[in-house]
């Protein structure tokens, strides 16, 4: 869970099938946090849906207060939900599964979902601001947490459907950042209208007093980052002390040994044979200016010259 230093009691999560993902600090940002913002990294597999939560327990401070959260995917904003005061049903948590939009049709849903990130080598213009924040926020989860005031439940209206590009991303543009991963919604499901209610903001909306920064990677960006440590050689079983191997590694080793062992009578058996056939067909090679020429032993004639004279 993150957690922040400066709200004790305010938590928040990533869930995948109900289950928290494991959070990983990056090495170099730990001292980065604040008081009210912590980011911490995810694994974030393809195809995968995922829910955002925000828990409260007693030791938070503001116990009477009525908190708004917003969540952003990639930057954009996706939606707010509510979380309210210990007097009130639904004080301890919150979750949030997509992004709802109601239309003359009725009212629909549309899940969260990790997804592929595909890049190119399209060249990037120096002074693309907009294009540069998108970057930096791509591959993050952000909630921001509001203190509010609730005066009562408004009327249902019409609200925009909130749409992700399916663009692809230049290379150039992640500045070497290893990212392979994005958001993307689901297809849309019908499901029924959500109540809205009528707020007011104690805290600037630009300026929330708790922030959670989730950045989520495939566990190869996650080692490429050194977030997670890349994974060691294994030691070889022969290098390993007999005492800590596993019955597994230990059937594994006596197969490796039996078939040096077989191995090396191989080549035994081979040597001694081509030490048989040399001795059984035995040559000598006889070299002149002009030519090369192989006779068999039993054949070479031994020349005596006489060198006593007349």
């Amino acid at each position: 869970m993150a957690i922040l230093r400066g709200y004790p009691g305010l938590e928040a999560d990533i869930l995948v099938n109900g289950v928290a993902r494991k959070e990983y600090l990056d090495p170099e940002l730990s001292d980065a946090d604040t008081p009210n913002c912590t980011t911490v990294y995810i694994e974030a597999q393809e195809d995968t849906s995922f829910v955002v939560q925000l828990r409260r327990d007693g030791r938070f401070r503001y116990k009477s207060s009525q908190l708004c959260w917003s969540v952003q995917l990639d930057g954009k904003k996706v939606r707010d939900t509510l979380l309210h005061n210990n007097s009130e049903v639904g004080y301890d948590r919150a979750t949030i599964d997509g992004t709802y939009y109601q239309t003359d049709s009725g009212s629909f849903k549309k899940s969260f979902f990790f997804s592929t990130l595909t890049t190119n080598d399209t060249p990037v213009k120096i002074l693309d601001k907009k294009l540069l924040k998108q970057m930096t926020e791509l591959g993050q989860i952000t909630i921001g947490v509001h203190r509010v005031v609730i005066h009562g439940p408004s009327a249902t209206t019409k609200t925009k459907e909130v749409t992700f590009g399916t663009e692809e991303v230049s290379e150039k543009a992640l500045k070497g950042r290893a990212i392979s991963r994005k958001t993307k919604l689901g297809p849309p499901v019908s499901v029924s209208a959500l109540p809205s209610s009528i707020t007011q903001f104690i805290d600037a909306r630009d300026k929330p007093f708790a922030v959670f920064n989730f950045r989520y990677r495939s566990m190869n960006d996650l080692k490429a980052e050194l977030i997670v440590p890349r994974s060691e050689s294994p030691v070889p079983l022969e290098n390993r002390l007999v005492d800590d191997l596993s019955r597994e590694e230990m059937r594994e080793l006596l197969k490796r040994q039996k078939q040096q062992i077989e191995e090396a009578a191989r080549i035994k058996r081979e040597g001694r044979n081509n030490v048989k056939r040399e001795r059984d067909g035995h040559a000598v090679v006889d070299v002149d200016d002009d030519e090369l020429s192989t006779l068999p032993a039993k054949r070479r004639c031994i020349e005596t010259v006489d060198l006593t004279g007349d």
